[in-house]
């Protein structure tokens, strides 16, 4: 498989992920079967289960944290989705900074729906929206300066 059949099937991985959690969110065989299979350690599992169960104990087993996942294996729709489910308000916000940053942009990085798993934690979490408008106030790059802001003006929603 080449990288854009690859890139395709991520994308619809995620989007699977989130049918998978608005359609059979009551099912507690559709949870077991993402927890067996997020023990194989692929990324795709850890965006379902993390829109799925966020609270699922298997996801405490991940050695990697979100940034780390962002970082070093450049996984940001990962990241940010375990971020939100997962991490406090501060690392989850640290996160976004960190994706929003990062070095390289591709067609295939499926930013709409790492943006949806940001919009969804702010909607959520007074803490975060209170942290980034404190990162706007701070000393925002460029970048954050361009995303901060539609990802409140979308939360507010």
């Amino acid at each position: 498989m080449d990288n854009t059949s690859g890139n395709r099937l991520g994308r619809f991985n995620a989007l699977g992920s989130k049918l998978l959690r608005d359609q059979f969110g009551d099912r507690a065989d559709v949870a077991a079967h993402l927890q067996e299979t997020l023990k194989r350690g692929q990324s795709a599992e850890i965006v379902a289960l993390s829109l799925f169960s966020p609270g699922a104990p298997l996801l405490d087993q991940i050695q990697a944290s979100p940034m780390e996942i962002g970082q070093q294996y450049r996984d940001w729709v990962a990241a940010l989705h375990l971020a939100a489910a997962r991490s406090d308000a501060r690392d989850f916000v640290a996160v976004t900074s960190a994706m929003i940053d990062r070095p390289s942009h591709g067609i295939w990085s499926f930013q709409d729906v790492t943006n949806r798993a940001v919009v969804e934690r702010l909607r959520r979490d007074p803490e975060a929206v209170r942290l980034v408008k404190d990162r706007l106030a701070g000393s925002p790059s460029a970048s954050e300066i361009a995303s901060l802001p539609r990802y409140l003006y979308r939360q507010s929603r």
